[in-house]
């Protein structure tokens, strides 16, 4: 059976049985400790032009004039921050592996 298994700093991390496909290794990563991590500086609430200006250019917060303020874009977050970050301090190998009964 083929499974996909990820790995950071050379330890596996994750399910120790592995995932089926790619996607969900990567899926199961949202709310893991480095998520938070990276996510932090962005998770604050920005009144009028209080927002910096790289992260109105990558587009991670959008203007909402029914609560005046800049309202964080989780989805754009994680196309544009996360999936970067899993790129350079994760791997996902795809091993073949046994299951035997005991």
């Amino acid at each position: 059976m083929k499974a996909i298994f990820i790995y950071r700093d050379g330890k596996l991390v994750g399910n120790p049985t592995g995932y089926t496909t790619e996607k969900g290794a990567r899926k199961s990563l949202v709310g893991c400790s480095d998520w938070y991590k990276v996510m932090k500086p962005y998770k604050t609430v920005y009144k009028e032009d209080d927002i910096p200006v790289e992260y109105k250019e990558m587009g991670v917060y959008e203007w909402s004039e029914y609560t005046d303020s800049w309202l964080f874009r989780r989805e754009m977050w994680s196309r544009k921050v996360w999936n970067e970050y899993v790129k350079e301090h994760y791997q996902f190998v795809e091993k073949e592996y046994n299951i035997e009964r005991v």
